[in-house]
């Protein structure tokens, strides 16, 4: 597996291509059934989307499907798709839109839905909870600390605000996690040239490009898998049950640092291990390419926050291509300040200027700090 065909980036563009070629925007139609909607009989018989139980029941036998309970009706919409999965997100969108505007009724409208949603053609239904989008704060898990919510602090604040990125609308996940991040990275006297949102947009982009290096040594560290116990495999087990992530990570950037290659099995970690052996070889100018790209991505992110916060554009296509890229990163420096919080006490701008100062100081062959303690 280690001889990978690498493709030029012209070759890579030729091939999305082909891929975007094969695979043309088509029609769907998505049922979504309801087992009542109750208090508000007339909006919903005179919705030209709705469907009777009678029609729904058939609708779902003749898609092979199978809902438990009884159906009280439904509504169908056609939305267009590449695939069944994209069908299935657009369905999503209509379901939120829907139980936003049952809020606004005088009477008390109950939605109750079965939890899916089914894309025609498909036999299988699709949840209605939409999957992680990979904003993930793991610190909180390994600190025993992830229902700690007697005290309200800033970041119970933050983390509440940023709660939709995995499962949220799209609008709600944008300004939400923007939300989080000014609300831990902005101080009342800071001051830019460029704005409070572009200088909280820059310090989490210093904070998730130093957490890179130890989370994807470590990552690296549990996927070395030799037939053979090798050096590396042995100082893991020595490790085993009081090694810390650093520990991990530290010993993986030497085995690689040394021109060692690691025993992988996936495609994704060959390439992890590539991009480790650029970093460990120029640490900088790496590092200051890695962060040029957060600082692009949480950028787009405010920016995208503006649009949907003050222009009400809550369908963007870029809006999604923003989500997918940035929740992970959220994720990332959320993750970071928790940590930081619990262990170190350190409050989230202390952090961002720990890496920024780190960055700098990368730049000098005397005192670089270890890529793997890049915010300690």
């Amino acid at each position: 597996m280690k001889n990978l065909q690498v493709l030029s980036l012209a070759d890579l563009s030729i091939e999305a291509q082909k891929l975007l070629g094969s695979n043309l925007p088509r029609t769907f139609d998505v049922l979504i059934p309801f087992a009542a909607v109750s208090n508000d009989q007339h909006n919903r018989d005179s919705d030209s989307a709705w469907r009777p139980a009678k029609y729904v029941n058939e609708w779902i036998r003749e898609n092979q499907t199978h809902i438990e309970g009884r159906l009280g009706g439904g509504f169908e919409y056609t939305v267009t798709a590449r695939d069944s999965h994209m069908a299935a997100e657009e369905g999503r969108e209509i379901v939120d839109r829907l139980k936003a505007r049952a809020t606004y009724s005088r009477k008390q409208t109950h939605l109750r839905d079965f939890g899916v949603l089914i894309v025609r053609g498909r036999s299988e239904p699709f949840p209605l909870q939409r999957p992680g989008r990979g904003t993930f704060v793991l610190s909180l898990v390994r600190e025993q600390k992830l229902y700690a919510v007697q005290e309200r602090t800033r970041l119970d604040n933050a983390l509440e605000l940023a709660a939709p990125m995995n499962h949220g609308s799209i609008a709600t996940a944008v300004s939400g996690g923007w939300s989080a991040v000014e609300t831990l990275l902005l101080r009342g006297d800071d001051e830019s040239e460029e704005g409070r949102g572009v200088l909280a947009a820059d310090r989490m982009a210093a904070l998730t490009a130093c957490s890179w290096p130890r989370a994807e040594l470590t990552k690296l560290s549990h996927a070395h898998k030799p037939t053979v116990p090798d050096r590396l495999a042995h100082q893991m087990s020595v490790l085993l049950g009081e090694s810390t992530n650093r520990d991990r990570a530290k010993l993986a950037a030497e085995w690689i640092n040394s021109g060692n290659s690691l025993a992988l099995a996936r495609l994704s970690d060959f390439a992890s291990e590539e991009r480790m052996r650029k970093l460990l070889a120029s640490p900088s100018a790496t590092l200051g390419e890695v962060k040029r790209h957060m600082v692009s991505a949480m950028r787009r992110l405010y920016r995208h926050r503006n649009l949907v916060m003050h222009g009400g554009a809550t369908h963007l296509d870029t809006l999604s291509m923003t989500l997918r890229t940035v929740a992970p990163l959220v994720g990332a420096g959320l993750d970071r300040i928790a940590h930081a919080a619990i262990v170190q006490q350190s409050t989230p701008v202390e952090l961002a200027s720990r890496a920024e100062l780190h960055l700098n100081l990368l730049r000098s062959t005397t005192e670089a700090p270890l890529l793997v303690d890049l915010l300690e």
